[in-house]
């Protein structure tokens, strides 16, 4: 029993390890890593569904949608893999299905943040504004201050010349990360379209 709490905890800490170095963008690192662990337990799905999401920021599709589609024939229901799933069909420019990976996340989890930003962000780049309107919104709703969010949704309105809405998520962006660059690009941009420099 000891020895296999032992490799739980170390199985986890490698998991956790792969999970970080995804998150700090050295993707090979965390290849090596989850490819180390999956070694181990092939059914292992959140090391999966990073080894996929690796393969996607390195832009080896096919390794991604292999590695996901495993993942996903493992745990059809897990809302992670359905949006890593969502994320590289829309990289692919395969919209229906990407849309229907992210359906099929948004109807068992109706208040996932990242489902819902996921899914605002595949209708902004699809241009369809409206919709992409209602999905930041609603994750805007379960997270009021996520200040990169409320900047994508400036970027919307100002795709439906909705200049005032535009300008008041811009500063309210910058109100919240008033070091960030890119918010202050888009606040530059909403006033000379607004005032016609």
């Amino acid at each position: 029993n000891s020895i296999q709490s032992t490799n739980i905890f170390l199985m986890q800490v490698n998991q956790d390890k792969a999970h970080i170095l995804y998150l700090l963008k050295n993707y090979d690192d965390s290849v090596s890593q989850c490819n180390e662990i999956l070694k181990i337990n092939r059914t292992n799905v959140d090391t999966l569904n990073t080894l996929g999401l690796c393969y996607l920021h390195l832009k080896k599709f096919r390794e991604a949608n292999k590695i996901l589609l495993e993942a996903f024939n493992l745990d059809n229901i897990n809302i992670k893999i359905l949006n890593s799933l969502g994320r590289l069909n829309h990289e692919q420019r395969k919209s229906k299905e990407a849309e229907i990976y992210f359906d099929k996340a948004i109807n068992l989890n109706p208040n996932s943040f990242e489902t819902l930003n996921n899914i605002a962000g595949f209708y902004l780049e699809e241009e369809k504004y409206q919709k992409a309107i209602q999905f930041y919104n609603k994750a805007n709703k379960l997270r009021p201050n996520n200040s990169i969010l409320i900047n994508n949704l400036a970027k919307t309105f100002i795709c439906i010349h909705d200049l005032e809405e535009a300008e008041k998520h811009s500063r309210k962006a910058i109100a919240l990360d008033k070091n960030n660059e890119e918010f202050k690009k888009t606040l530059a941009l909403i006033l000379l379209k607004k005032y016609d420099f």
